[in-house]
């Protein structure tokens, strides 16, 4: 399951975000109902809904080593963070606010059912009101056996040294896990320069 969020957060990255957000909420029983995984990226571009959404193993990412503006290394290339998601529950719905030239900050969203896992549903972009781009992805009908996994110290700690390279390189990026910072120096041994 910490692969699943791992892929959500690096398509954030690769839409050059600067802050990330994992958040797990409760329902009225205090069990877990959703995660949202926010980002300050780019967001999705509708017209390119065929290429980001389009078959197993296919991205636009390919094309590119760089990101679009912050001209950051690129991560993900093989178009299966959308497919991991769907691992964690049943429902995922993306909720982007991209840039258009002609248009202005536009929003859509994009949702997917894990029973239908080749159909993705699309919604016609409409003008934002809200002035930034970003994109948030909700997932429902969770699986809770991964969700207790998701919780734990550890999961955190995957996840900060799994992207700790990343976070020493590019320092004005923020992930926030849970309410924790992803913070590298916490599990960092040493470290050393060398010629």
């Amino acid at each position: 399951p910490v692969l699943a969020i791992e892929e959500l957060i690096w398509n954030a990255l690769d839409a050059d975000a600067t802050y990330v957000k994992v958040i797990f909420i409760k329902n009225l029983l205090q069990g877990y109902e959703k995660i949202i995984v926010e980002d300050n990226g780019h967001g999705i571009d509708a017209n390119n809904k065929k290429n980001t959404f389009g078959k197993l193993g296919d991205s636009l990412k390919k094309q590119t080593l760089y990101t679009r503006t912050r001209r950051r290394t690129m991560h993900g290339k093989e178009g299966k963070g959308r497919f991991r998601a769907l691992g964690l529950g049943n429902r995922t719905e993306w909720f982007s606010r991209y840039s258009d030239p002609a248009q202005g900050i536009q929003e859509w969203t994009i949702s997917a059912d894990s029973a239908e896992l080749r159909k993705f549903r699309f919604s016609k972009p409409t003008f934002s009101t809200v002035a930034a781009t970003g994109c948030t992805v909700t997932i429902s009908n969770l699986n809770d056996g991964l969700i207790s996994q998701l919780l734990q110290q550890d999961a955190v700690d995957e996840l900060t040294a799994r992207l700790a390279l990343y976070l020493k390189k590019y320092q004005d990026v923020t992930i926030k896990y849970d309410g924790q910072i992803l913070n590298p120096a916490k599990l960092q041994v040493s470290e050393r320069s060398y010629e």
